[in-house]
């Protein structure tokens, strides 16, 4: 038959042979012919070949290996239809279908991954990770940390994001988050900066990233989300100072923001709070600031009144 001869070349020889006995039954025949004919309306005819899970395998097999050889429109109408005849099939009990089924679609995953079509990768991973596709997801993580460290953070974080959610995938998309932040700090863009330090720690619950957040408001002038953040820091022995002196640093320049705004009184708080914090870990530069400020501004609320 000339649709046997058309597809030979796309399929091994256990597939041919079997492709020959439905072929010889007048409804599947046609509807497998028909399908390929009208993939965009294929499903009328996956319809007619229910019964015939197999079929169905060999229709989901010739799509993906045509696909190959294919651009753009067509391309996708024939990836659609392995995906249309995959989802009729995807819940079998059959254990030899199943088997052929994770091989088909590693097959097709390796294949996105070489052509460099990372989402749609994700996206089939996700999809079919109940029949075992954990070399297919770690590749995928290698891949996302990779781009990451290109810069390729909105990539990498898009393929994390389609697959399945798990504590190790979330862990990584924090540490990417991170990165990302900090990419975002070194470019002084510190509003978007502390949205993805936000994310991290959304995410991935790493408590760790809060100074990095603090930073990202500090520079920003986002001083009282700052506090926020430098405050929610679980003060350990050896981060006392560091986290401490960035927080008296921040309240510095909180206060004479408020003094800007006419706000002398606020002022005055911030000022003699960063004094007190600076002076637990006996940073005497911002302490004598911190009081020379809050002296200035008591002055200036003296001569207001």
């Amino acid at each position: 038959m000339e649709f046997l001869r058309e597809v030979a070349n796309f399929l091994e020889a256990e597939d041919i042979k079997l492709l020959r006995i439905f072929m010889r039954d007048d409804v599947t025949s046609a509807s497998i012919i028909r399908i390929f004919e009208d993939p965009e309306n294929a499903g009328k005819y996956l319809v007619l070949l229910k019964d015939r899970p197999k079929a169905i395998y060999i229709v989901a097999k010739i799509a993906e290996r045509i696909e190959e050889y294919l651009k753009g429109d067509e391309a996708s109408i024939s990836y659609e239809l392995f995906m249309k005849a995959l989802e009729e099939i995807k819940d079998t009990k059959d254990s030899a279908l199943k088997l052929k089924i994770h091989l088909l679609v590693r097959d097709a995953i390796i294949r996105k991954i070489n052509e460099k079509e990372y989402e749609t990768a994700a996206a089939l991973t996700s999809e079919f990770y109940e029949f075992g596709l954990k070399d297919c997801l770690k590749k995928l993580l290698l891949i996302a940390s990779e781009l990451s460290e290109r810069g390729d953070y909105p990539k990498s974080v898009k393929i994390l994001n389609l697959l399945i959610p798990s504590d190790s995938i979330n862990e990584l998309k924090s540490h990417i988050l991170e990165e990302w932040g900090k990419n975002l700090m070194a470019k002084r863009d510190y509003i978007n900066a502390a949205s993805r330090f936000l994310e991290a720690i959304r995410v991935g619950n790493r408590k760790e990233v809060l100074i990095n957040l603090g930073d990202a408001y500090f520079r920003a002038g986002e001083f009282e989300n700052a506090y926020e953040a430098y405050s929610s820091i679980e003060i350990t022995a050896k981060n006392e100072i560091e986290v401490l002196r960035r927080t008296s640093m921040m309240l510095n320049s909180w206060g004479e923001e408020l003094v800007n705004q006419g706000e002398l009184e606020k002022a005055v708080d911030k000022f003699n709070e960063a004094y007190q914090t600076a002076i637990k870990i006996n940073e005497d530069d911002i302490a004598v600031n911190a009081l020379k400020s809050a002296r200035k501004a008591i002055e200036m609320i003296k001569g207001a009144d």
